[in-house]
Order: structure tokens, then C-alpha cells, then sequence
């Protein structure tokens, strides 16, 4: 069986999916705007379709002038590579192109702000996106909370497989755990108000306050707009010295932070899913999450983490000071975690499941 992924080649998820659906034996190709930035996916037979330098970073991906310069070569790339699917990743991009090409069977895989933001915002939005989903066969969601909100711009059923969490190398690594005395705070995000991380400094500077006797770090893993401005404000605190600023890293690199933080943090303002938080409980991690969006669908609140409103560092500092005080409880969400992820999430299943959607549609099945 042939899938062609239409999707952003540099994104960890496409990789993930498409070397996942590789080892089960499916040819896979990826058609991409971008070119990528490093070859991750000849080891795995896969084929690549891109124009070098048709997209560069400094362009938007909003301007729909640029997607149709691409559909002549995308219909080239189906043609050539004769695939039994195409899977369109991100409605409002892909999803769009995969549309214009008239290829069938068409699936189209949600990814977030191509639901909740894209069709708010004008009357054409609304309608291309309600066309792009009317004439997709199949249709998929990464949450029941994203599905949800779909729902409201057709009547077709939008199957809900999760981003899958490889749990054979998200795991618990006893060599990388921290094993000094320091007690460490982390999460791993890109540094954008919509992350919350303001909040989080505010909190852990509350509990180092309050609790000066134990050795808490906080390990912020991530770059982006925000990072001049929360630096300051770890500075005018007076705690950079317990603040670590790490940067970007790669998401394979992710997996050795995640053995390093103690209590893992997401405290965004808005998330469609939440795959660093179910890294973090493969990881035996315990959780701290707000109770926004896909998160609650993540998180088991009081057996895997806890859920907090968002916002709220009063709320984040009380739920951190539970967990930094009680070890044992630490360690029962972190195993809970584990158990919970790989019995929802796995992406082993989830590759399954979708392969099943696959030849439910494919002649060659």
C-alpha cells in the first residue's frame, strides 16, 4: 500500500506518523512546501517531494496565492508516486491543496488553529474550510475537544486518533534521571504568551520563597518570542540563578530532559492536545496541566497529574508545593502516567488504527 502525507516535512509529528507507518510496511511518501532541513527519512525508504526554496522561513504560509503555485507539482507527485491515499495534515493548508488536486480518496487530518482559528476569521474562511471538509472522504481529529469544534462546520463523522507517543524510547531512563538533590520544575515549550511560562516563573519563585531549605530549579526547555522579556523578568525576581534557560532542542534530544525534570509543567492558555505532557508521563513524570482544551483529555487528574485553571499562579504554585513535598505521590502519578499512556496512546496502536482507515478505502487493501 502507497500513502502520500501532505504535510510539513520539519514538523516532529510528520516524521513521527510517517516512520511509524513505514515500519508497518506501507511505502510512504511526503509531499512538503518546505524543503527539509535535515535527512531523516532516507534510512527509512521513504520518498520526498518538495521545490527546493519555493517556500523560504520568511514567507507566510497564509497566502493561498502561494499554496496554487504548488498544486501543479503536487499532481506531478501523485502521478509519479501512484499513491492508494493521500493524507492531507492541516485542513487549512494541505487540507486546501489536497482539495484542489480532485484526487480520491482524500484524508484530511486536523491539527489545531486550522480549526480554531483559521475559519473565524472572515466569511471566506468559513466557507473554504466548510468546502475543504465536504470534500474529504475521511476525517480526523487529534482530541475529542478539536473534533468538537469541527463538528460545527459538517455532519461527517471526524474519526479521533491522537498524535502517538513512541513509548519504546519515551521512557524511564535511570542513567538520565536526576539524581543530584536539586528538585527539578521543567516543561518543555516554545516560549509564546500562549504558553503561560510567565506564570510558571511566578509560581516557582512563590515556592522558592516559601521553601528556601529545598533546592528547586526550574528548567525552561524552548525558544521564541517571549524569551528576552521572561528572561527579565527571572532576572528582576532575583532567581537566575535557579532558572535554566536551555533553548531549542530537537525533539529526539527531548527525550534526556524529560529524564532530568522531576515534576513536568504545562500551564498554556489554549492547547488542541498535548503531546509534551504524554512524553512526560511515558516518561513516568508526574503532571501539572491547566484544564484547557485537549489537555483534560491527557492528563488523568489526581491519578496521572493535576488540572489547574489557567492563569492562576496561586493555583500553580499549591499544586507544585503538593508534589515537591510528597516523593511517593510524585511517583505513583509518574507510574500511572506511564500505564495510562501506553494503554490510550501508543503510537504503535495508533499506526494500526490509521492503517485500518487506510484499507478500509484502498483497492489494493
Amino acid at each position: 500500500m502507497k500513502i502520500l502525507l501532505a504535510s510539513d516535512i520539519n514538523s516532529a509529528h510528520t516524521q513521527k506518523w510517517a516512520i511509524a507507518l513505514a515500519k508497518q510496511g506501507i511505502e510512504v511518501g511526503v509531499f512538503s512546501f518546505r524543503a527539509p532541513i535535515y535527512n531523516w527519512f532516507s534510512e527509512n525508504n521513504i520518498a520526498v517531494f518538495c521545490i527546493n526554496n519555493s517556500f523560504n522561513h520568511s514567507e507566510k504560509l497564509g497566502s493561498k496565492i502561494l499554496y496554487l503555485k504548488q498544486l501543479p507539482f503536487l499532481k506531478k507527485c501523485i502521478k509519479k508516486f501512484k499513491p492508494d491515499v493521500l493524507h492531507a495534515h492541516y485542513a487549512s493548508s494541505y487540507g486546501l491543496l489536497g482539495v484542489l488536486t480532485s484526487f480520491h480518496p482524500l484524508f484530511v487530518s486536523f491539527w489545531g488553529t486550522d480549526v480554531f482559528e483559521f475559519p473565524k476569521k472572515s466569511v471566506v474562511n468559513k466557507l473554504v474550510f466548510s468546502k475543504i471538509l465536504q470534500k474529504a472522504d475521511v476525517l480526523f481529529s487529534t482530541s475529542n475537544f478539536m473534533a468538537t469544534e469541527a463538528q460545527h462546520y459538517t455532519e461527517k463523522t471526524i474519526n479521533v486518533i491522537p498524535f502517538g507517543i513512541d513509548t519504546t524510547l519515551f521512557k524511564k531512563l535511570e542513567e538520565l534521571n536526576n539524581n543530584s538533590n536539586q528538585l527539578i520544575i521543567g516543561t518543555i515549550k516554545s516560549l509564546e504568551e500562549i504558553y503561560g511560562i510567565k506564570y510558571l516563573i511566578n509560581a516557582f519563585k512563590l515556592l522558592k520563597d516559601k521553601y528556601p531549605e529545598i533546592p528547586l530549579k526550574l528548567m525552561l526547555v524552548g525558544d521564541g518570542s517571549q524569551s528576552a522579556m521572561l528572561k527579565k523578568l527571572v532576572v528582576n525576581l532575583g532567581i537566575e540563578s535557579d532558572v535554566d534557560f536551555v533553548g531549542r532542542v530537537k525533539h529526539e534530544e527531548t527525550i534526556l530532559y524529560h529524564n532530568k525534570i522531576d515534576i513536568f509543567v504545562n500551564v498554556s492558555l489554549f492547547e488542541s492536545f498535548g503531546v509534551s505532557v504524554l512524553e512526560a508521563s511515558a516518561c513516568e513524570k508526574p503532571v501539572i496541566a491547566t484544564k484547557v482544551g485537549g489537555l483534560t483529555e491527557v492528563v488523568g487528574d489526581g491519578v496521572t497529574g493535576m488540572l489547574i485553571p489557567p492563569k492562576s499562579i496561586e493555583e500553580i504554585t499549591q499544586a507544585l508545593e503538593k508534589l515537591v513535598l510528597d516523593k511517593p505521590l510524585r511517583e505513583q502519578m509518574g507510574k500511572a502516567g506511564r500505564e495510562r499512556t501506553n494503554k490510550f496512546f501508543s503510537l504503535d496502536n495508533n499506526t494500526k488504527l490509521m492503517i485500518s482507515y487506510y484499507k478500509s478505502v484502498s483497492k489494493d487493501k
